[in-house]
């Protein structure tokens, strides 16, 4: 990761960013249409998901019933003057830090295939709240970039 590139991009406005992101995440991360995630190492395999808001990420656990746990999510969180807070884990460890367990997943799993039987189909989300900054400390949750305060 190139935190001086990072530190100097513009991430505010809708969607598109990702190409932007790729600069400071190097050349060896490919950036790709997935559902799931953004890039792909070109070197390990390594799948990679961007998520970035200023704080308050809306996530749609119906996304995720039966995804790969081990896929690595960055969560960057910025303000006015760019990103500010980078952290790192997997998605696994950030569902279990949603509380979404194996329980909730068949729940809303059959959830889903109920609703879309009736007129909702495969467009049907759900959205779930996530304030990206209180995750910062907590298990299985790195910080890779925190910009000085001030600055």
């Amino acid at each position: 990761m190139n935190k001086t590139i990072l530190k100097s991009l513009k991430m505010g406005g809708k969607g598109g960013k990702e190409q932007e992101y790729q600069k400071a995440l190097g050349m060896q991360w490919e950036r790709v249409s997935a559902p799931l995630w953004d890039f792909v190492n070109k070197n390990t395999g390594e799948r990679l998901e961007l998520k970035k808001q200023k704080n308050l990420q809306w996530l749609d656990p119906l996304k995720y019933v039966g995804a790969d746990r081990s896929i690595t999510m960055h969560l960057l969180c910025y303000d006015d003057k760019g990103p500010d807070l980078l952290l790192e884990t997997t998605l696994g460890n950030l569902l279990d830090l949603m509380k979404l367990d194996n329980k909730f997943f068949k729940t809303i799993s059959e959830t889903k295939k109920k609703m879309q039987s009736y007129t909702y189909g495969e467009k049907m989300q759900m959205k779930m709240p996530v304030k990206i900054r209180d995750l910062e400390g907590s298990s299985g949750v790195r910080t890779v970039f925190k910009r000085k305060s001030g600055t």
